[in-house]
């Protein structure tokens, strides 16, 4: 399962760019996620085994989740509109025991939109909450196992507050790009939404990417 619109097509689209938000906090992260992205995306990657990985390191990046629709018959390979929700993610990998840990944090809301082929973005809601990520690799190998879980919340017209319940879950692979330790994978998820004002609304499938580095 693949996200359409991949964390580098999110800054291609201007999702990433200081001059569609509406915040301090969603500036810094924009900026922030520009470069690394660049440096990311353009570097020279490296395939490494097991025997390479030192014994610990702490990568710290991005995860990114787009909504999907539920009826497989109604999905496209390119929808015209996504909701896409992104946050700073950090985690850090045992490679001796094969533990991850980390958290999610700051997490803002985007509609991104193409129209004849041009894609914009639009920032929406800011959200309050973390998600707590733990996975797990194999000590002979370089491929990991994560999941994200936690409660995000907003304040939405109409609705109140709006809490949303959310779990992610992923496999990736530890490389190296320009010599630096790079995390990326990619999965699906659910989110549980309730609001205040009007109960339960629903659940809403997702689709996921992370990409972390030391």
């Amino acid at each position: 399962m693949k996200l359409y619109l991949t964390i580098p097509a999110l800054a291609a689209a201007g999702l990433l760019s200081a001059c569609d938000s509406n915040s301090t906090a969603a500036v810094s992260q924009s900026d922030g996620a520009i470069s690394f992205i660049e440096t990311v995306v353009g570097g020279e990657r490296g395939n490494i085994t097991a025997d390479d990985l030192p014994d610990d390191a702490t990568m710290n990046g991005y995860i990114a989740a787009a909504t999907v629709n539920s009826d497989p018959e109604e999905r496209v390979a390119e929808p015209a509109s996504q909701t896409v929700y992104l946050g700073d993610a950090t985690a850090d990998f045992n490679f001796e025991s094969g533990e991850i840990s980390g958290s999610a944090t700051n997490f803002n809301q985007y509609e991104v939109s193409s129209s004849d082929d041009v894609l914009s973005a639009e920032q929406g809601l800011a959200l309050d909450g973390s998600l707590v990520i733990d996975g797990n690799m194999t000590t002979d190998t370089t491929d990991f196992y994560y999941a994200a879980e936690g409660v995000l919340s907003s304040e939405v017209e109409g609705q109140g507050t709006v809490f949303a319940d959310v779990l992610l879950f992923g496999n990736g692979v530890v490389d190296t790009v320009d010599d630096t330790l790079t995390a990326s994978g990619s999965g699906g998820g659910r989110v549980d939404l309730f609001s205040t004002e009007n109960g339960d609304l629903g659940r809403t499938l997702l689709q996921n990417q992370i990409l972390l580095q030391e």
